[in-house]
């Protein structure tokens, strides 16, 4: 039986096995050295099985997510971005976000974080208890790499 016939057999759990590898297996990644700050949690969509995410942005493209915090926290994101490139994060609230999507601009248009990061980096933010989107934007004319972690601290 090869692989692909028993994870169609298993279902999710190999695949979650096949992507993050299997429990208790140890293998280096480009945020290992940055440990979460004390107080740290991270919330399932900023993890792949408790290991860090890697995502490809293709040249001038974007990529990127929608959250909740039910609290006041201080959001943290950890990257790594591919070597001698850099991306630009945009955390945005939820008005914002349904004002640009609908094509008007937001009734404050400074976002709650917006930076340029680039090697192994790290931005936070004091937010308050609702709904955010975040995104990678690359201007560069190649793909770039990106390895991220958020985490949040309650306040």
């Amino acid at each position: 039986m090869t692989v692909l016939n028993l994870c169609g057999r298993i279902g999710a759990v190999c695949l979650a096995i096949l992507i993050t590898g299997w429990p208790g297996l140890a293998w280096s990644g480009p945020l290992d050295s940055v440990p979460l700050r004390s107080g740290a949690q991270v919330p399932e969509y900023c993890a792949l099985g408790g290991k860090p995410i890697t995502v490809t942005i293709k040249a001038k493209g974007a990529n990127g997510t929608t959250f909740f915090t039910p609290w006041t926290v201080e959001y943290i994101l950890d990257v790594a971005v591919e070597g001698g490139k850099q991306i630009m994060i945009t955390l945005i609230t939820d008005e914002q976000y349904k004002a640009l999507s609908a094509g008007r601009k937001p009734a404050n248009p400074q976002p709650p974080m917006k930076e340029i990061l680039s090697g192994v980096d790290q931005a936070s933010v004091t937010l308050q208890r609702g709904n955010y989107f975040f995104g990678f934007n690359n201007q560069a004319d190649t793909p770039t790499r990106v390895t991220y972690r958020c985490s949040i601290v309650r306040k």
